[in-house]
């Protein structure tokens, strides 16, 4: 079964520990391809996706895939980080984490009112402008939901 639209999936993973702590223990197993210089935690991986820090959360999203498998596999792997990350702050720090899949997502200052629930795919851009350059991405969200509405 192939998918109409490339798709991706991103996992938020909580953990007992300061998450960019487990975001530079990763990085220190060589899986970063390229990193920003801007010191903000995120990377793209190995195997194309991009791992982050994002409210607190230690989260990696997978490459577009072509399919439910490769959505499945990918997935799989960014479980596969999630632990290579816990296991390398181990060996840094000698503290035992564990991360949970949350696929939920709330501001932990409680600076903003907003929760997110479930894998979600990610849109990228610059939040300065945004809302002057909304009317460009509403057409594509409103019409990509109606779409797949009438695909059963």
């Amino acid at each position: 079964m192939s998918l109409d639209a490339w798709q991706g999936v991103e996992q938020e993973f909580a953990a007992g520990a300061e998450p960019i702590g487990l975001f530079e223990a990763l990085g220190g197993k060589k899986v970063f391809l390229a990193r920003p210089e801007d010191n903000i935690p995120r990377a793209l991986l190995r195997n194309s996706g991009v791992c982050y820090i994002h409210s607190n959360l230690f989260e990696v999203s997978s490459p577009e895939c072509r399919n439910p498998l490769e959505l499945l596999a990918y997935d799989k792997a960014n479980e596969a980080y999630a632990r290579l990350a816990s296991w390398a702050y181990e060996e840094r720090t000698g503290v035992q984490v564990h991360l949970y899949k949350t696929n939920i997502a709330s501001d932990p200052k409680g600076e903003v009112e907003y929760t997110t629930v479930g894998a979600h795919e990610n849109y990228l851009v610059e939040r300065a402008g945004f809302e002057s350059r909304m009317h460009l991405l509403l057409p594509y969200l409103v019409l990509r939901l109606s779409h797949r509405q009438h695909q059963g």
